[in-house]
C-alpha cells in the first residue's frame, strides 16, 4: 500500500528555513505545500523568478503543470518532479478544480553553479516522472527532516548529500518532454533510434533524453521488450524488407549501405535472421506483391 503523503486537510508544512548558506553550497529551506487552484495566497499561475534553485516534486493527489521561458510545458501529476534556475521566469500551480501538493527544498552556491554551467541540469529539459515515486520521497524526506548542520562543514556535507541523491534521483527517472500535454519520453526514443538509419549514437539519444545509457537501456528494454539496438535493427530489416520488393534491379549490396551495413555479407545474415530467408530469396518470394 503506497504512502499517502498529503491529504486535502493537510496544512503546509516547513521542515526548515535558513537564510544564510555558505558560497559553497547549501539547502535554505524545505517543507510541504498544498494549494488550490487562485487559492487566497498569491497566484501561483504567474510568471515568477527566484535567485536561487528549486526542487519541487508533486506529492499524493498533486495535479496540474509547470513551464518556463525557456519554452518547456507540460502536464505534472503524482510522481513528478521539476526544476527551477536562478532568474529564469516559470509559471507552476494547480488547474481548476485541482490540488497541489508538493514537496519542496530551495538551494544555492557555487557546486549546483557548476552543474548547472556543465548543463547536467538545464531549463530545455527540467522535468522528469519518477518510477518509484515513494522510494525517492521517503530518501529525500529522511534527509530534509534531518538534524540542521551548525558548522561550515556540516552545511557542506548536506549540500553534497543533496546534490548526490538529486543526481541518483534524475538519473532513475523518465524525462517529461515539453509540450501542451505530457509526452512520452519512450515515443520520442524511438524517433530518435530511427531518424537516421545510416548511423546512431546511442550514448548521444541517452543524453539528449535526460538518462545515463545504462538507465536509458533499462528503461527502454522494459517498455520496447528488447534493447534500443536490437530495436533500431528491427527497423532497418523492416525498411530493407520494403526496398527489396519495391526495387526490385537495386543490388542487395547498394539496399545494405543505404541502410548503414558496411559489409554485405553482415546485412544477408542480419536479414536471415530476421526474417529466415537471404535478401534474394525474400526479394524472389516477394518481389512485386504488397508487402504486409
Amino acid at each position: 500500500m503506497q504512502k499517502m503523503y498529503v491529504n486535502p486537510e493537510l496544512e503546509n508544512e516547513a521542515f526548515f528555513t535558513m537564510i544564510h548558506t555558505d558560497s559553497l553550497g547549501g539547502l535554505r529551506a524545505a517543507g510541504i505545500t498544498r494549494s488550490t487552484h487562485n487559492n487566497y495566497g498569491p497566484d501561483l499561475r504567474k510568471w515568477r523568478s527566484f535567485p536561487y534553485y528549486t526542487l519541487n516534486v508533486i506529492l499524493e493527489n498533486g495535479k496540474g503543470s509547470f513551464r518556463n521561458e525557456a519554452g518547456f510545458q507540460s502536464e505534472v501529476i503524482y510522481g513528478d518532479c521539476f526544476l527551477t534556475f536562478p532568474g529564469v521566469n516559470h509559471l507552476y500551480g494547480p488547474g481548476s478544480n485541482e490540488y497541489w501538493n508538493e514537496m519542496y527544498v530551495s538551494y544555492s552556491g557555487e557546486i549546483f553553479d557548476v552543474c548547472y554551467a556543465q548543463k547536467y541540469f538545464c531549463p530545455e529539459q527540467p522535468a522528469w516522472r519518477l518510477t518509484d515515486p515513494v522510494l525517492w520521497i521517503d530518501r529525500l524526506t529522511s534527509l530534509l527532516r534531518g538534524p540542521r548542520p551548525s558548522t561550515k562543514m556540516a552545511v557542506a556535507v548536506e549540500a553534497s548529500r543533496f546534490l548526490c541523491l538529486l543526481f541518483e534521483m534524475i538519473d532513475a527517472a523518465q524525462p517529461l518532454f515539453a509540450g501542451p500535454t505530457h509526452h512520452d519520453w519512450f515515443d520520442q526514443a524511438c524517433l530518435l533510434l530511427t531518424r537516421d538509419l545510416r548511423k546512431v549514437d546511442l550514448l548521444a539519444i541517452a543524453r539528449e533524453l535526460g538518462m545515463s545509457y545504462p538507465s536509458f537501456r533499462l528503461n527502454f528494454t522494459r517498455r520496447a521488450g528488447m534493447p534500443p539496438y536490437q530495436y533500431r535493427e528491427q527497423k532497418r530489416i523492416e525498411v530493407a524488407r520494403e526496398m527489396l520488393i519495391n526495387n526490385p534491379s537495386k543490388l542487395h549490396k547498394e539496399i545494405a549501405f543505404s541502410l548503414g551495413y558496411s559489409r554485405g555479407d553482415h546485412f544477408s545474415n542480419q536479414f536471415k535472421k530476421h526474417t529466415g530467408m537471404l535478401p534474394r530469396e525474400y526479394q524472389k518470394k516477394f518481389g512485386g506483391k504488397e508487402l504486409r
